[in-house]
Formats: C-alpha cells, sequence, structure tokens
C-alpha cells in the first residue's frame, strides 16, 4: 500500500536524521538498527518498481542504472578497503553514506505513488526546515557563541537545509507566492545566521531551476528578483537574528573576516587557511593514489597544526579524487549523469512537466556548485535530499496523471449523455 510507502520514506528520513545527529550517545547506539531496517525499505521499495504507472518506470530507468552503477562501485571499494588493511567497523561506517545514496531515490519513488501532492509538500518541508534549525544550533554551539541552550536537535546538513531554499525559491518565483519565498528565505537564514560565508553559494541552485514558465521553470526576470528577495530578506534579517541568539559581537567578527578575505585573499582568513591546507593533504593523498584513492575509512591528517587525524573526510573539492581515485570519481560522475539525464528528460517520457523537476535539477546544480568547496556526497543530507526530490517529483507527476485521468473519464460520461439525450429526442 501507497500508506506504507510514505511511512517508510517518513521513516528512513527521519530516523536517519536522529540516528545520525552524533557519534555517541542513545542516537548513535541505534545507527547499526538502523541500518537492516532501511536495507528492508529499499528492497520493498524495488519490488515495487513494477507497481509504477509504465511511464514513471521508463523515466527512471537511467536513475535506476545509475543506482545500480554506484552500488557495484561502493560494494567493490569497501572489500578492497578492508583488504587494504581498514578497520571493518570504519568502513562501514564511511560507505554507509553511500549506501544511503543508492537506495534513497528507490523509497522517494514508492513513496510518490497515490499520496496527495499537499502532503508530500508538507514533509519535504518539515524535513528541509528541520534540517535547517539543526544546523543553526549545531554550528551556534560548537562555535561557543549560542545563547539557546540547547547543543543539537536532529542531524544537520548544509545540503538538506539548500533543498529547502531550493523548494522555497522555486515554488515562490514560478507561483509568485510570499509564503514559498519566506520559507527559502528562512532556510538561508538559518544557515547564514552561524557565520558560514559556504552557505551564500546554495543560493545559486536555483539557477538550475532557470527555464520558461509554461514548461513550469522560472523566467529570468522572476530569477533575477526572487533571488534578490531571498538574498535582501537575509541581509536584513540575519544581523538581527543574530543578535538574539549567539552572543554579543560574534557576527560582526564573522563579517570582519569575510572583509578579509575580499582585501587580503583567503590566506587572510584562519577559516580560509585551514580549507587551503584541506586541498593540499587532499592532493598529496591523490598524488599517492591516483587510480583507487585512499578508500572508506581512511582517517586524514587534519588540517589544523597539532590536532589528531580527522575521520573519513575533509573540506575540499578534490576528496572524491583523493578518496576514490581517477576510476571512482568517474563511477560518482557517471552517478550524476545518469541521476541527471533521468531528472530532465523525466517530461519527455511522462508527458508531465512540473515544479518537481525543476526543484530536481536545482538541488543537483546546487550540489554541482557546492562541490567546489567539498564533497556534497558525504553530507548524509544528500542522500535524505535526493529522496525528497524524486518522492516530491513523481508525486507531482502523478497528481496530474489522476487529473487528467478524472477528465477523460467525466468527458467520456458527457459524452455519453449527451448520446443519450440526442437518441431521445
Amino acid at each position: 500500500m501507497s500508506s506504507n510507502a510514505l511511512w517508510r520514506l517518513i521513516c528512513f528520513v527521519g530516523l536517519g536524521m536522529f540516528v545520525m545527529q552524533a557519534e555517541a550517545g542513545i542516537s548513535a547506539s541505534l545507527k547499526y538498527a538502523y541500518f537492516p531496517i532501511v536495507v528492508l525499505f529499499a528492497y520493498i521499495s524495488w519490488r515495487n518498481i513494477g507497481l509504477l504507472d509504465p511511464r514513471i518506470r521508463k523515466a527512471i530507468a537511467p536513475a535506476m542504472w545509475g543506482i545500480g552503477v554506484l552500488s557495484v562501485f561502493v560494494i567493490a571499494r569497501a572489500f578492497i578497503s578492508i583488504f587494504q588493511g581498514e578497520e571493518v567497523v570504519r568502513v562501514f561506517r564511511d560507505s554507509f553514506t553511500y549506501v544511503l545514496i543508492c537506495m534513497a531515490p528507490l523509497v522517494g519513488v514508492d513513496a510518490g505513488r497515490d499520496v496527495a501532492l499537499r502532503t508530500s509538500k508538507v514533509i519535504v518541508v518539515l524535513f528541509t526546515g528541520l534540517a535547517a534549525v539543526s544546523f543553526s544550533v549545531f554550528w551556534l554551539s560548537a562555535r561557543g557563541v549560542s545563547l539557546l541552550g540547547v547543543e543539537r536537535i536532529f542531524m544537520f546538513s548544509m545540503i538538506l537545509s539548500g533543498l529547502g531554499i531550493m523548494v522555497g525559491g522555486v515554488y515562490g518565483m514560478i507561483r509568485l507566492s510570499p509564503m514559498w519565498l519566506i520559507f527559502g528565505s528562512f532556510c538561508l537564514i538559518a544557515v547564514l545566521v552561524t557565520g558560514t560565508r559556504s552557505g551564500l553559494l546554495l543560493v545559486l541552485g536555483l539557477i538550475g531551476a532557470y527555464g520558461a514558465l509554461k514548461h513550469y521553470r522560472v523566467p529570468l526576470v522572476r530569477l533575477l528578483v526572487g533571488l534578490s528577495v531571498v538574498v535582501m530578506t537575509a541581509y536584513l534579517t540575519v544581523p538581527l537574528i543574530a543578535s538574539q541568539v549567539s552572543t554579543q559581537g560574534f557576527f560582526e567578527k564573522r563579517v570582519e573576516a569575510i572583509l578579509r578575505v575580499l582585501e587580503g585573499g583567503v590566506s587572510a582568513d584562519a577559516s580560509g587557511s585551514i580549507r587551503a591546507r584541506a586541498l593540499e593533504i587532499t592532493l598529496d593523498e591523490w598524488t599517492n593514489h591516483p587510480l583507487l584513492g585512499v578508500g572508506f575509512g581512511h582517517a586524514f591528517a587534519s588540517p589544523v597544526a597539532g590536532r589528531s587525524p580527522v575521520d573519513f573526510q575533509l573540506d575540499s573539492g578534490m576528496l572524491l579524487f583523493a578518496k576514490f581515485g581517477i576510476i571512482g570519481t568517474l563511477f560518482l560522475l557517471l552517478f550524476f549523469v545518469l541521476l541527471s539525464w533521468s531528472l530532465i528528460r523525466f517530461h519527455i517520457v511522462t508527458g508531465v512537466r512540473s515544479e518537481g523537476q525543476a526543484i530536481g535539477t536545482a538541488f543537483l546544480f546546487m550540489c554541482l556548485v557546492f562541490a567546489v568547496l567539498g564533497a556534497p556526497t558525504e553530507d548524509k543530507g544528500f542522500a535524505f535530499g535526493l529522496g525528497l526530490v524524486f518522492h516530491l517529483l513523481t508525486s507531482h507527476t502523478y497528481s496530474v496523471l489522476r487529473a487528467r485521468r478524472t477528465q477523460r473519464v467525466e468527458g467520456t460520461y458527457a459524452a455519453h449523455a449527451y448520446r443519450v439525450r440526442s437518441a431521445d429526442l
């Protein structure tokens, strides 16, 4: 039943955001129970592909091939990492992020059958909004400037928060809806209030929704105006909110750091220097392991002098090359190409255009932009966001197909009634 499929998606994302929020405590101890649950969910969803409308099944075929390609690579690289001496537990923890990516589209598409579009929108808004708030709570606390008295809520994710910006921005600009633009601005504000500069790149993802309005995409004028509204709202609101949720002077210092970077380059700021050092480390690792990278479970040298090694990842645009080498990066690139092809051609195969398709392409474009600073696939929010994108797209499509089916039935009934009346005359 589709209601069960919807609950599987809610558990896949909601339970995942709960168990992934920390490396210790009750939530962390549930991670090993979460794994077999989501594997079961993915298996059921895979079995249910046959229940999809044939047009949707054909439209997602490239994405399914992409999942297959990525799955083969993840399994092979995990075994190679174990044979190379990495601990099994560490390999499992590291590779699980990519296992979730393989499962997410299956669970999302399955949950889009026969569910009200309004319900799908509510689910996406709740999870992306929660991710944005959790991002604020965690990073303000981690930087020791929080006035909230809470260290964390659920798993924080910049990528999942970014999906909220895409959803609010696309719906808001296509429908000229202030409420949707407010939601998109809210997600952006929640990220920027922590003092991060990287959050500004998320807004650029909306460029991926560009296109003709009649095709349920965002035309140039609306795109420019919408971007201006979202950015200006954040510009005017972030300092006010920051003064209420963080210690005095924190946000001003972050602004000063941005100005120093603009004047003196990346090296003029401590955060920029750390990123530059992370880039050096990943380049060195890739040079030493050019074909397959260091693999899963590897601990990278810390970009901060004197600190212990960092597990699994660094904030570097070269991380994927360092971790998976040329071969692994090509596998990931093929996965993204097939995923993008599935989204781009969705309307051609199904005959349905919707905002869901624009949100999907905007989300992938946002991840592409963000890849300059780090690997979006290392953020577990990418997997959850991918599942929500495919869910929303499928829900949109079924909503239109059901409406068309109803119109055909009503038209047939009206034609039959007309023939009966004509015969009586």
